[in-house]
């Protein structure tokens, strides 16, 4: 494991999925600079730092999904720098993060969570009127009560009266966001 880091930049690249032995793995690179004010006291832009990111899993579908070149990401995961030999015999290194958490930076936009599908449990009871493994029909259970999760982050409103603000429409990205490094 390296140092655990995180990075506010924009994506350099569509995310590009492969499979490998171990799963699916999604990466893309992320560009980050920062701000800095000069001897008069005048702000500009420092250099510019690149990240190759990884994510791995339901993380890296969810981000093959979600994210898009040009957006403003931040990115949470562990960091680590590989060096080899080149081919032209120079020392050569890249700095790589393994994601553990992504996300849009809502301070240029806007975004919209989607919770994902989880697989369920296999040990659930099957549904009223079928017959469970060996034995008689199942008799109907009273619908549970909804639970209130309105405090979890993430989680819908169990209110059904209360409904999510509609979408926005899309805004054209600003020149900043589209111009190269």
């Amino acid at each position: 494991m390296g140092d655990r880091i995180t990075v506010i930049g924009v994506l350099g690249q569509e995310p590009a999925e492969r499979a490998t032995s171990r799963g699916s793995l999604v990466t893309f690179p992320v560009a980050s600079r920062d701000r800095r004010r000069d001897a008069q006291g005048n702000w500009g832009d420092g250099p510019t730092s690149w990240y190759r990111v990884t994510a791995w899993g339901e993380l890296g579908h969810n981000a093959l999904t979600s994210l898009h070149k040009g957006q403003r990401v931040i990115v949470q995961g562990d960091l680590s720098v590989n060096e080899w030999d080149g081919q032209d015999g120079q020392r050569a290194r890249s700095v790589e993060i393994r994601a553990l958490a992504l996300g849009h930076d809502l301070a240029f936009g806007t975004s919209t969570f989607v919770r994902g599908e989880r697989p369920q449990p296999s040990d659930e009871r099957p549904a009223t009127g079928e017959r469970p493994a060996g034995g008689a029909p199942q008799a109907e259970q009273p619908a549970a009560p909804r639970a209130d999760r309105s405090s979890e982050w993430g989680a819908p409103l169990s209110d059904p009266e209360v409904q999510a603000p509609a979408a926005t429409p899309a805004a054209s990205d600003a020149e900043w966001l589209t111009t190269p490094f």
